[in-house]
């Protein structure tokens, strides 16, 4: 698993260790680490659940928001155009909509580079055990 390396992560991360190395209990220390990442891991999976129900789709196949990810996960530099690269998505103001959800933060659009992209790397990894791909 992996902590991840924003900000708030990585001074949750300080907060949780620093004192635990102060007094040497390294032990400890490993398993907050590890608490850590279990925490951010868990929190990737139930956001790919969720953003994969914000579109459940039907007999046809899957919903949008699962197709983006799977394309996510297929695409060699883990990006898929937002003008065009999926027109099986609404509009990138609707979609974002959806994405800005607290819950459903598994995928972001990039508006800079006019791309969707995971949220981080926990995200890729819990789509891909949760889709079965990668």
């Amino acid at each position: 698993g992996a902590i991840g390396t924003r900000p708030a992560a990585l001074r949750a991360a300080c907060d949780r260790l620093l004192p635990l190395t102060r007094t040497g209990d390294w032990r400890k220390a490993a398993a907050q680490v590890e608490a850590l990442a279990e925490h951010r891991a868990r929190l990737a999976r139930t956001a790919v659940r969720a953003l994969r129900q914000a579109d459940p789709g039907g007999p046809d196949g899957p919903g949008c928001y699962e197709r983006l990810m799977r394309d996510l996960l297929a695409s060699e530099d883990g990006t898929v155009a937002a003008d065009g690269g999926a027109d099986y998505l609404p509009p990138p103001v609707e979609a974002t909509a959806v994405l800005r959800r607290a819950d459903h933060d598994a995928v972001l659009l990039d508006t800079a580079a006019r791309v969707y992209r995971f949220a981080s790397a926990a995200h890729r990894r819990a789509a891909a055990q949760e889709l079965g791909a990668g």
